[in-house]
């Protein structure tokens, strides 16, 4: 799942984020997705991705997500992928 030598395609970062995103919310869907790419991802690397609600309006729900990586050098995660979505839930 490599663009370049030793990167991380963005595709497969995005298929991820949109992944997390939904999982919190079964059967919503994403009306959209953007994403920031902060640096570029080892695909041996240890990953941590997660996500949160910003804000809900009805069905409308504002979240955020991100990729987190581990550096090797310090032990610690740091983040490598940020996305704001908005994802709407299904009807009642």
């Amino acid at each position: 799942f490599c663009y370049y030598p030793g990167k991380l395609h963005g595709g497969i970062q995005a298929f991820y984020l949109d992944q997390v995103l939904t999982d919190c919310c079964p059967g919503a869907v994403t009306a959209s997705l953007a994403i920031s790419y902060l640096q570029p991802i080892d695909p041996q690397s240890s990953l941590k991705v997660s996500a949160w609600p910003v804000k809900v309006e009805g069905r409308k729900l504002y979240m955020e997500a991100c990729i987190k990586v581990l550096e090797n050098s310090t032990g610690t995660m740091i983040k490598a992928t940020h996305a704001k979505a908005l994802v709407i839930m299904p009807n009642a």
